[in-house]
């Protein structure tokens, strides 16, 4: 532990799934210029080379790696050029998802199927192979899982998205108990409505912002800073949590 600053997470090599843009290219970024090596992750090359370049022009150490979260051997192999690249892995960020509105009646098969692979699967899988490289350090390692309002409210329009999500948070349970009595420390958290460059542009209607508690939508560095305090050694014994980050509700008439 950092005894000067514990919040710190410069030197912890970090993954972040999904990190090419929107929120996890902000939690990149955020790392990286505090001193956290930083490898990206996502199936878009031409977004990873971008951002990881827009990284190192700011002084960040970042590599970047294409991978398919839906295939245990591509996330392996992931952490394994995180290994041979950085020299170790001391925090997963597992930020890769994907989802698109529709009705349960004109959801196929395929599209349930999909959706659930990218952001539950993904997560396993994910999970699964850093678990294993912390294992082999000895030094124990932090897993955290991104997951989403929807999760805990349901989503009339993106019911396989919702049920995904929800399993994440349950996962998360499972492996912070699984892999607590090895210094593996799993916690997840729950953005609210955030601005990204790819995000809906519905969300900018101010008149979105009248159930939140804040009044306003959150900022993708809003996150970012989270995730910073949940890898530092300032969280040490924070494990298992979920943790909404949403500006509250507004449950009132105002």
């Amino acid at each position: 532990m950092d005894a000067k600053n514990p919040f710190s997470v410069e030197g912890k090599v970090t993954i972040v799934t999904g990190g090419a843009t929107g929120i996890g290219a902000s939690i990149a970024r955020e790392f990286a210029i505090r001193g956290a090596p930083v490898m990206i992750a996502s199936r878009n090359e031409a977004n990873l080379r971008k951002m990881r370049d827009k990284i190192r022009a700011e002084g960040g150490q970042c590599e970047m790696t294409v991978c398919d979260v839906r295939e245990p051997a591509a996330c392996e192999a992931m952490v394994a050029e995180t290994v041979r690249l950085l020299g170790r892995v001391d925090v997963l960020i597992n930020n890769a998802g994907a989802g698109f509105p529709t009705s349960t009646a004109r959801l196929s098969a395929n599209g349930w199927r999909t959706i659930i692979a990218i952001n539950l699967d993904g997560t396993f899988f994910c999970s699964k192979a850093a678990a294993a490289q912390f294992l082999k350090q000895g030094e124990g390692g932090c897993i955290i899982n991104v997951s989403s309002e929807s999760a805990v409210e349901g989503w009339s329009e993106m019911p396989h998205y919702s049920a995904a999500k929800a399993g994440i948070i349950n996962l998360t349970l499972s492996h912070a108990s699984e892999w607590g009595p090895k210094g593996i420390r799993v916690n997840c958290v729950i953005p609210g409505k955030i601005v990204t460059e790819t995000e809906n542009p519905v969300w900018l209607d101010p008149r979105a912002t009248r159930h939140i508690a804040l009044r306003r939508f959150g900022q993708v560095s809003e996150i970012a800073f989270p995730c910073m305090f949940l890898a530092s050694d300032a969280a040490s014994f924070i494990n298992g949590t979920t943790l909404a980050i949403t500006g509250g509700k507004n449950n009132g008439f105002g």
